[in-house]
């Protein structure tokens, strides 16, 4: 059964996919919608089903419902970019005075913050939650792919959850990370 955790994570899957397509639209409007998710996620986790922002787009307003939930902040720029997300969502699906073409370098600076924000919301899941597992090098919680296997966004320690090893997306993080160092 599909979760708002197993969507934003295949929407974080997709906005990086569209990214590497040169969609960069279609990134940025993926990245709003992973944002937006992991956020109800949340929400759903800690207030439940009946709350009312589950059933709406606005994801500054989310925002602050989860800080309070939480209580927790997130910061200034956090807050711009779900303004800017909300914004883009609009401004580059729909046809009109406010349509906008998003250019590679906002495309990618959008997907890193997304990347941040993303472990974030990871660590703020972990320290709610003592059942998810963790990942046995850096303690943080592991995240589920789409491709039924379990990473570690901060370290890419990544397996599989058919058999145990390592799957091809955990190496190749490890490669990207490698490359940075």
């Amino acid at each position: 059964m599909a979760t708002y955790q197993s969507i934003a994570n295949r929407d974080a899957d997709d906005a990086h996919f569209m990214l590497n397509a040169n969609k960069f639209n279609e990134a940025v409007r993926f990245c709003e919608q992973s944002v937006e998710k992991h956020l109800k996620h949340i929400i759903n986790k800690h207030a439940g089903a009946d709350e009312r922002l589950l059933g709406t787009r606005n994801v500054p307003a989310i925002a602050k419902r989860v800080e309070a939930i939480l209580n927790t902040s997130f910061t200034k720029i956090d807050h711009m970019w779900f303004r800017t997300l909300k914004s883009w969502y609009y401004d580059t699906n729909y046809p009109g005075d406010d349509y906008i073409e998003i250019s590679r370098e906002e495309a990618s600076d959008t997907l890193e913050w997304f990347d941040m924000f993303v472990k974030q919301v990871v660590v703020l899941q972990g320290k709610q939650s003592t059942t998810q597992p963790r990942c046995p090098n850096c303690g943080m919680v592991l995240v589920t792919t789409r491709r039924d296997s379990k990473y570690c966004v901060d370290c890419a320690y990544g397996y599989s959850l058919v058999g145990g090893e390592e799957d091809s997306l955990s190496i190749f993080i490890q490669r990207l990370l490698e490359q940075e160092r």
